[in-house]
């Protein structure tokens, strides 16, 4: 219900009276309370202005007092406590603004589950976001609930008195028309009134105070040309003509309006920057509420700040980065700007980390951020891309320098020692340089390109720079893996892998095993019916640590597999699954084979895990350990590729292992190379001596076959054996 509708009938003497005292009382908290709790947000420019972050202080507005609570992500908050009536009126202003890409400030209602009803003023402008690919808004809300309480007291006064003045009340109307001055002269809000030719016809103590004019100053003037103009010999601030442009339509429109941003010269010609909500008044005139937008400035330049700065280092941050990128790319396209973009990674950062705590960690980034500071030129940009990346978009620099620039930051980081408690460390960094020139691509592909670079620079032995070549094949290798990556992940999002089994077959006939011996495989659906063999997809798998991930994929499977099944040594004598060795080094995984082994109910004989050679010497302890474990349980283990360095015959005493899996690339050619067979016969011997049975891979003719049976071989593995089938296939 409007404050205008909410009395039909004449009002009573009591009733008069009790609104005066509710006036008084409602001056009187507005001279007692502080000023009002600013809530700043950030939000997506959609129909429901969907917030990202948003201010602990919005639960004061909705909550009331000692309301705490850290940054909510909760969007639906405020839109649930929007309030009916104001919805649709909100939604269409809303609508104009993100179209026009223009600020915003908006009145409007909160209601809480409570009943209890706040006026918000939402103030937003529309920066870019760049990484999102279009804007943010940056918004502040303030509690108005006084001053429109206030605002909705004078009217229904004003309106008694001129009912008071119909029915010839003149005494009692005089009466009120005090204690609406009264009101209006201890306010904290700056009121002025104009009439019809805007001029100013009434100002109230706190617009004195504002303006630093007496009353008789203002009086009679009009408004823009008395405190909007700025003085003789004092340079106008912003777009005069337009704010007062946009005043006097505002004053002709007869409708509420509310100007951001407008310059008040106060007596004293001083600039004092101010917002100013416009009513309509009676008789054509109009009620300005004019307010020192100081606050709400300060606390915009440091939200501005927040959204283009690390917080923990200073730095520009990584979506101010990319906004500078693109500036140079499109400045470099025109042909006014050459340079490069610097990808810098600390080097074995995690070390520090994982020795000296998170604290160490992020004073180290501290130093080195600094350090950079003080080594780059001016002009150019350094950021923090998150981690421990750093990224500097070297402007105007020629080509023969970048080179020479990007090693003088190497050099100055892997000067630099980081002295923590009572620990030093030595600190290096690897560099991807990538030039920006006319022929450069967008900000996606140059990021990309960079971190490629960096990446490079790391595996030729860190502490190096890398620069960025069209034909370089070992950034071309790298730039396809990255590309495996993201086709991995979404092939474990939407279940697009695929399992198979190969059979392992005994060599001799009269030692056949009861149930099936496997050895599991993996492969991935491609976008048709195409099936990817596992050896495209595993490497880069591997070198982006997701080869975990694949590897608790197919256990999962398989154990889900054998249990629906119900398969038993009847049917299923061994089901031999490939770790990798992210997984062989996690401890965790040890505990996720366990539980999935009790939550399937499985006999652990029936389970063979496979590592590779090269996996078990590499984390010997640890695989050492998980073959203990596991094997104390009834597992078995084969160590697969064996014979790829013969110096792990010394390891193989140490290591608990059922079975050695002969590497296939010696066993494929027994039949026509005597050094193949004579090293799969050693391999062979050595094996059995050790009490461990074999396994030939590769087996792909009778004649190898024949080979394997006469040299005693225990079992062979390979397409002539048995090519691998979709298990749903297999009949066991």
């Amino acid at each position: 219900m409007k404050p205008t509708e909410a009395r039909s009938q004449n009002p009573g003497p009591e009733e008069q009276e009790d609104g005066i005292a509710r006036l008084h009382q409602v001056a009187a908290q507005n001279l007692e309370t502080a000023p009002p709790v600013l809530v700043s947000y950030l939000a997506v420019p959609d129909a429901r202005l969907t917030r990202l972050h948003i201010s602990p202080h919005f639960k004061h507005l909705v909550n009331g007092n000692g309301a705490h609570g850290a940054y909510l992500k909760d969007h639906d908050r405020w839109v649930q406590y929007l309030h009916p009536e104001d919805r649709e009126r909100v939604q269409q202003t809303l609508a104009r603004t993100r179209e026009a890409q223009s600020p915003y400030c908006i009145d409007y209602r909160l209601s809480d589950g409570h009943g209890v009803i706040r006026w918000v003023r939402d103030m937003g402008i529309y920066v870019g976001d760049p990484q999102q690919g279009g804007t943010v808004i940056q918004g502040v809300m303030m509690d108005v609930s006084l001053e429109h309480e206030l605002r909705d007291r004078i009217e229904a006064l004003a309106e008694q008195v001129r009912r008071a003045e119909a029915e010839a009340a003149a005494s009692k109307a005089s009466e009120l028309l005090q204690q609406m001055h009264e009101t209006l002269e201890h306010t904290a809000s700056a009121i002025l009134r104009l009439d019809a030719a805007g001029k100013i016809s009434y100002a109230n103590q706190a617009a004195l105070r504002l303006t630093g004019h007496a009353r008789p100053e203002l009086l009679g003037h009009d408004f823009t040309q008395a405190l909007l103009t700025a003085p003789e010999g004092r340079r106008p601030h912003g777009n005069p003509s337009q704010y007062l442009k946009d005043c006097s339509e505002a004053l002709r429109s007869r409708h509420p309006r509310h100007l951001q941003g407008l310059t008040l010269w106060r007596k004293d010609a001083r600039p004092l920057e101010i917002n100013c909500q416009i009513s309509p008044g009676a008789e054509g005139g109009a009620i300005l509420t004019l307010e020192d937008a100081t606050e709400y400035r300060s606390l915009s330049t440091q939200l501005q700040y927040q959204v283009t700065h690390d917080a923990l280092t200073g730095l520009l941050n990584r979506r101010e980065l990319l906004i500078r990128l693109e500036q140079a790319l499109r400045q470099a396209r025109h042909g006014h700007n050459t340079g490069a973009m610097l990808y810098i990674d600390l080097d074995q950062f995690k070390v520090i980390n994982d020795t000296s705590g998170h604290t160490a960690g992020d004073e180290l980034l501290r130093q080195i951020s600094s350090l950079l500071t003080g080594a780059i030129r001016q002009g150019d940009a350094l950021a923090r891309l998150g981690g421990d990346e750093f990224a500097v978009i070297l402007n105007d620099c020629p080509a023969s320098e970048i080179m020479d620039t990007a090693d003088q930051l190497r050099t100055h980081i892997a000067e630099h020692v980081f002295r923590w408690e009572d620990k030093t460390y030595n600190v290096t960094a690897s560099i991807g340089v990538v030039p920006i020139n006319r022929e450069s691509g967008n900000v996606i592909t140059v990021m990309s390109a960079a971190d490629t670079a960096c990446h490079s620079a790391k595996d030729k032995g860190r502490n190096r720079i890398h620069a960025f070549k069209l034909d370089d094949t070992s950034m071309i290798r790298r730039q396809g893996e990255m590309r495996w990556v993201a086709r991995i992940h979404q092939a474990v999002q939407e279940g697009r892998f695929s399992l198979f089994a190969q059979t392992i077959q005994p060599v001799e006939t009269a030692g056949k095993e009861r149930g099936a011996h496997l050895e599991m495989l993996i492969k991935m659906q491609g976008e048709g019916d195409e099936l990817i063999p596992p050896g495209v997809f595993l490497p880069a798998a591997e070198r982006y640590n997701l080869s975990g991930t694949i590897d608790r994929w197919v256990l999962q499977h398989t154990f889900s597999w054998i249990a629906d099944a119900g398969l038993d040594a009847n049917r299923l004598s061994l089901c031999a699954i490939n770790l990798s060795g992210h997984s062989v080094g996690d401890p965790a995984f040890l505990d996720y084979v366990v539980s999935q082994l009790k939550r399937h109910a499985l006999p652990p004989t029936l389970i063979c895990f496979e590592i590779t050679e090269t996996v078990a010497i590499a984390n010997l302890n640890l695989a050492r350990t998980m073959m203990e474990t596991l094997g104390g349980m009834g597992c078995r283990f084969a160590l697969d590729d064996f014979g790829s360095g013969m110096s792990s015959f010394g390891y193989l005493r140490t290591l608990p292992v059922d079975y050695l899996k002969i590497d296939g690339l010696f066993v494929k050619d027994i039949a026509k190379d005597t050094t193949d067979l004579a090293l799969v016969r050693s391999i062979n011997d050595i094996a059995h001596v050790m009490g461990k049975r074999t396994i030939a891979e590769f087996v792909e003719s009778q004649e190898i076959l024949d080979h394997l049976q006469e040299m005693g071989v225990d079992y062979a593995q390979g397409n002539f054996i048995a090519e691998p089938v979709p298990v749903a296939q297999l009949k066991i």
